[in-house]
């Protein structure tokens, strides 16, 4: 259960309060009385000096929005969770974060003075690390600017943009600033500073961010009154504030419907640069992309239903009237197979895909075929490249063959390589922990030929254990790559990765997991990169800090001193970069690549070298010391064994597949979203009904009854439902649409408590599922508080509650709380029967005056029979009396 469950734990509130993930330790959130979730956690320290774990904590204001989130270095256990919510439960007051006249309320602990704008009146109040701070509605706030000016973005021509703001009006409901902390030492106050400024439509008009070395990047809009399209932006940045100004100018037109028709960039005042002149179809598809100031037409071809078939023509790189294509792209869906041991596919998998480019003395097509199972994970990658050269076809020299488990752990990798012909580089089989029961890697062993097994994955620790794993399920060690250790911050983000080899790289990120810097050090060198909004700067051992480049919508400038190239990119449906070149047409890197992101290695004379590490999916390739990752925004992604090493977290949208997995295995068709879940390339719904198993709403909102009920879902396979996957509720009032594996695919309830002015659903003892997931006879009468008069309220009542003897009755612990959730004797509505989960008591209450109850504490043999009877009917208790799922 522990390996592959899902479980799942609520309160008498029908609260999630512990949750435990396949190969992660049991979370715990507490609640204050608005049901506003205040701390989470264990989360570890953001702190390279701290080593404790804690709690996420978050405070509100009055209308419910995040205001201050922070850290607390405490013991996080069912015990602790237990006291941290009591203590909120008996709070009666300073539940929300107000706004004071001054700002001199001082960051807890504060060590420089750094202040913010609250009263810090909620829980917590001291001892805790302030991670993050939001402002609203106006600019009251420390660092805020001094003047709000009354325009923003003036172009050359003169025109500005209004600014919606004075002493009268405000953008009222608008987030308008914020203080992110970037995290080292927690004696240190490294921040970033924002702020926003709107138009009177409150559209967004000014981004503005102090990055954590003082200097900023600024992005200024200009909006079409009427529409809001945007008509340019202009970008001023400094990596200090003593640097000089870099300023960009993106300049947009649009059709008459109101489609993207050019876009144009410049520096400071440089030369107009036309990134994109773009022609559509009359359905509105993207047909022809003229990029680079006219240097390369990019066409664009689509199937009936809109999904992509083609970039350029891969059987015709010249076209009378256009430059020469340097690439070209082709897809395959149900076509007939160009590529032996292929077939048509029907069900929206990709079949096969082509491709061709000019950076060969004599360019050649080369292609995929893929074979998917039943469950359309990819299986098999057939490669092969046409009889250009040597007028010889060549098959299988870049093919693959993969297997899963019933989770979609990968269980065999094979894969071919290195050369133009058959020669195997990889045949990896996959051990997993406790004896292959768990979703969590443990060795890879690669038994391909020792001559030629250097080309793919590196088995560098053959027949031991390569991988170690920490409490929250990330990757902590990696023998392999001779990674010793590595240590995770309160994001499960990377901070530092140490190496047996005498080197480490160290990653710095704010508060909300932006990576703003990463040091890597080798012996005595140590290369400092610096990520400040897509501004990049490297320092050497032998260089100071320069600025390497920044991104444009098609590419990126390359820059050297005073200098700047424009670089332009070809992708892939995929987003993958294939192929860079500049203004001459000069190829500066492509990139051929296996379907999980592995590079293909083919004769030197073909490669072209370059630095730029932005490839596969877009993503930054890692390759110093060996480490060899992608890194998405919430994750690290290992390409040559296509997999994540880190939790997905998102994972309970998804229960069906392994939490470790990469695109759903199927990266042909799939990309990954900053590392959290696959999604379909072409932005259409899929179909064919070949996605994973998805959970529409959380347990937390499926599942409803009073007490502490542990709720059990386990991964097994996607087409049967293995119990026990919820425990039925021990109230009327919900209902659940269950999809495959028992994952909530809809909740046919809006059930609030009554005393909270919710409504009452009647829901009958079982209802069926059919095989479109639909409820049969299930029906739904509703009636609210003010139709049911239904309006129950606790009220000691000194007169009531004694024994046939006359002596007084234990008065209850949780009065209310039960009443909320006790069920009504069978013609009987004046009395009442509950359980208290916390005491493991029985509560009887009896109504005194209309809506007003009193109760006392009554045991099992002291119950009437028909109140043992409808605790026995909603499952409350066992036959012999037993409370069940007791906290």
């Amino acid at each position: 259960m522990d390996n592959l469950g899902y479980q799942y734990k609520y309160d008498y509130r029908n609260r999630m309060v512990e949750k435990k993930l396949p190969g992660k330790q049991w979370e715990f959130i507490v609640y204050d009385k608005l049901d506003r979730v205040v701390a989470t956690g264990p989360a570890n320290s953001p702190f390279s000096d701290l080593t404790s774990v804690g709690w996420l904590v978050t405070k509100y204001d009055a209308f419910n929005r995040p205001v201050i989130t922070g850290w607390l270095s405490a013991t996080v256990t069912v015990a602790t969770r237990k006291i941290l919510q009591d203590a909120q439960n008996a709070l009666t007051s300073n539940f929300n974060e107000t706004k004071i006249a001054t700002a001199t309320n001082t960051i807890v602990p504060a060590t420089t003075g750094v202040k913010f704008r609250y009263d810090n009146a909620a829980w917590p109040t001291s001892g805790y690390h302030v991670m993050s701070v939001n402002y609203y509605d106006d600019y009251n706030f420390p660092d805020a600017p001094a003047t709000i000016p009354a325009t923003v973005a003036a172009n050359t021509a003169g025109v500005s943009q209004v600014v919606y703001y004075n002493a009268t009006t405000k953008p009222i409901g608008r987030f308008t600033g914020s203080w992110v902390r970037v995290p080292d030492l927690s004696t240190n106050y490294k921040y970033e500073q924002t702020y926003s400024l709107y138009d009177e439509k409150a559209r967004l008009v000014r981004s503005y961010t102090q990055n954590f070395l003082g200097g900023f990047t600024c992005l200024d809009n200009k909006l079409d009154t009427f529409s809001g399209q945007l008509q340019y932006t202009i970008t001023t940045h400094s990596r200090l504030s003593t640097d000089p100004v870099l300023k960009t100018t993106d300049t947009f037109t649009y059709s008459a419907q109101d489609r993207l028709k050019t876009h144009t960039h410049q520096i400071g005042t440089g030369t107009l640069e036309v990134i994109a002149n773009n022609s559509y179809d009359e359905l509105g598809q993207l047909i022809s992309k003229k990029v680079g100031s006219n240097t390369q037409n990019i066409n664009y071809t689509y199937n009936i239903r809109g999904w992509m078939t083609g970039i350029n023509d891969v059987t015709a790189l010249t076209i009378a009237g256009d430059p020469k294509d340097l690439f070209a792209f082709k897809i395959n869906y149900n076509n007939t197979p160009g590529i032996t041991g292929g077939k048509a596919l029907y069900n929206g998998n990709i079949a096969e895909t082509f491709w061709i480019s000019t950076s060969e003395t004599t360019p050649v097509i080369r292609g995929y075929a893929y074979l998917y199972d039943n469950l359309n994970r990819l299986k098999t990658s057939i490669y092969k490249r046409d009889a250009v050269i040597s007028n010889t076809i060549i098959s299988n020299a870049y093919s693959e063959n993969l297997t899963y488990d019933k989770n979609g752990n990968i269980g065999s990798l094979t894969r071919n390589g290195n050369s133009e012909t058959a020669t195997q580089i990889d045949a990896l089989v996959y051990t997993y922990t406790n004896s292959n029961t768990t979703n969590q890697l443990l060795k890879v062993v690669d038994s391909a030929p020792a001559a030629t097994k250097i080309y793919g994955f590196a088995d560098s620790a053959a027949n031991t254990d390569d991988y170690s794993y920490d409490a929250n399920g990330n990757m902590t060690k990696d023998n392999n790559k001779n990674i010793t250790a590595i240590t995770y911050n309160h994001l499960n983000l990377p901070t530092k990765i140490t190496f047996a080899t005498a080197g480490n790289i160290a990653y710095l990120y704010n508060a909300t997991g932006q990576k703003v810097q990463k040091i890597v050090k080798e012996d005595a060198n140590e290369t400092i990169t610096e990520y400040l909004g897509g501004y990049q700067y490297v320092k050497t051992p032998a260089t100071t800090t320069m600025l390497k480049f920044f991104p444009t919508a098609e590419g990126y400038v390359e820059v050297s001193g005073s200098s700047y190239k424009y670089v332009y990119q070809y992708k892939d449906h995929l987003g993958n970069i294939r192929l860079s070149y500049d203004k001459n047409l000069t190829i500066q890197d492509e990139n051929q690549y296996y379907p999980f992101g592995l590079q293909q290695k083919r004769p030197t004379d073909v490669m072209v070298a370059s630095n730029y590490k932005y490839k596969f999916l877009g993503q930054e390739r890692q390759d110093e010391l060996g480490l060899n990752w992608d890194t998405f925004r919430h994750r690290n992604y290992d390409y040559a064994i296509g997999r994540f090493f880190g939790v997905d977290p998102v994972s309970e949208e998804y229960m069906s597949i392994s939490t470790y997995q990469f695109a759903h295995n199927n990266p042909v068709w799939k990309i990954e979203i900053e590392g959290l879940e696959g999604a379909p390339s072409n932005g259409k719904q899929d179909i064919s009904n070949h996605e994973p198993i998805k959970v529409k709403n959380t347990p937390m909102q499926g599942f409803l009854g009073g007490g502490l009920i542990e709720t059990k879902v386990i991964q097994k396979t996607t087409t049967e439902v293995v119990k026990e996957v919820a425990v039925e509720t021990t109230k009327k009032g919900g209902g659940l649409l269950l999809k495959g594996l028992g994952t909530v695919l809809a909740v046919l309830t809006d059930y609030m408590s009554p005393n909270y002015g919710g409504r009452t659903s009647e829901m009958p003892s079982k209802f069926g599922i059919d095989e479109k997931f639909s409820v049969k006879d299930y029906k739904i009468e509703e009636k609210t508080v003010e139709e049911t008069g239904i309006k129950r309220f606790f009220e000691d009542n000194s007169k009531h509650g004694k024994d046939k003897k006359g002596r007084a009755g234990k008065a209850p612990e949780n009065p209310q709380e039960v009443l909320d959730d006790s069920f009504e004797l069978p013609g009987n509505t004046t009395r009442r029967v509950g359980v208290d989960y916390e005491t493991g008591e029985f509560n009887v209450f009896d109504e005194h005056s209309e809506g007003k109850f009193h109760g006392h504490v009554r045991t099992w043999n002291e119950l009437s029979q028909d109140m043992k009877n409808i605790l026995l009917k909603q499952k409350v208790v066992t036959k012999k009396g037993k409370i069940i799922n007791q906290e």
